[in-house]
């Protein structure tokens, strides 16, 4: 993890799983898992952030995920959210309110899955 200037920072993780046994259900798909991902964040003010994701599967070597996205801060702690996963071709949208609630809507365009999220 880097931040070496205030509005931005960046951030590198290595993570591995190795699998020594099974798994007591039978929908339980166990398997060993190998990734780097890296992301960087770019404050622009202070009402908007810019973040990048990316994810590298180092044993099927290829990119598992990669996410771009804007966050906006408005008024009374409330932030709204835009997101677009290019791997898994989804667009995202966010809203919360600390004191009320948060949502979010994701449409995964090539099987048009729409999924609703509310949290309270």
């Amino acid at each position: 993890s880097a931040t070496p200037l205030p509005a931005f920072s960046a951030t590198i993780t290595y993570s591995r799983q190795d699998v020594t046994g099974a798994s007591p259900l039978l929908f339980d798909a166990m398997s060993n898992g190998h990734s780097v991902a890296g992301s960087a964040t770019l404050r622009l003010g202070p009402a908007v952030t810019l973040h990048h994701s990316q994810t590298y599967d180092l044993i099927a070597r290829t990119i598992s995920a990669r996410v771009y996205s804007a966050t906006f801060s408005l008024e009374r702690n409330q932030t709204a959210g835009l997101s677009w996963d290019d791997v898994a071709r989804t667009v995202s949208l966010s809203y919360s309110r600390p004191a009320l609630a948060s949502v979010v809507v994701s449409w995964e365009i090539p099987t048009q899955r729409i999924w609703f999220s509310f949290t309270r």
